[in-house]
């Protein structure tokens, strides 16, 4: 059941939350890292990690909630994330998509086939792909900001 509440992160906006996360990131009292994507502040079911001053969240509910195809290859441990381009900037290949893939461990990754480096590889962290949010959102046609008084990233459409 979801519910309705008011949170201030930089501004008030409405969301809807899951009552078990809100208690997991205000009662317990653990320093939190948010996510926005444009005006939705996300709730994943595991908390975003920083590594190396990188933020990491759970890979599906993410991109799914920026509408990309996830492809999971288990054998491989690889993930392909495939989004329409958006305009203003967000096609990168011509075709209409852009398409980043990666693999668990491996700071290589494939921006629509070219080799590239990321800054942290994707983890497995309670049996979820948890992926560097920069690297992938950017390359997938968002912008990324952080917002250091509020401990969020803030992803917006470019």
């Amino acid at each position: 059941m979801t519910n309705a509440i008011l949170f201030k992160a930089g501004e008030y906006v409405l969301i809807d939350y899951d009552p078990a996360f809100y208690y997991r990131i205000h009662i317990d009292g653990a320093e939190s890292t948010y996510v926005r994507l444009n005006d939705k502040i996300l709730g994943f079911s595991q908390p975003p990690v920083m590594e190396a001053d990188r933020t990491l969240v759970p890979m599906r509910f993410l991109f799914e909630q920026m509408g990309a195809e996830v492809n999971w290859n288990d054998a491989t441990q690889t993930a392909t994330a495939k989004i329409s381009a958006r305009g203003g900037g967000g096609e990168r290949n011509g075709a209409g998509e852009n398409t980043v893939t990666f693999s668990i461990d491996n700071t290589t990754a494939y921006v629509n086939g070219a080799e590239t480096t990321m800054d942290v590889s994707a983890r497995l962290i309670n049996d979820q792909t948890f992926v560097p949010l920069r690297f992938l959102s950017e390359n997938l046609g968002y912008t990324v900001e952080w917002d250091e008084a509020n401990n969020t990233a803030i992803i917006t459409t470019k």
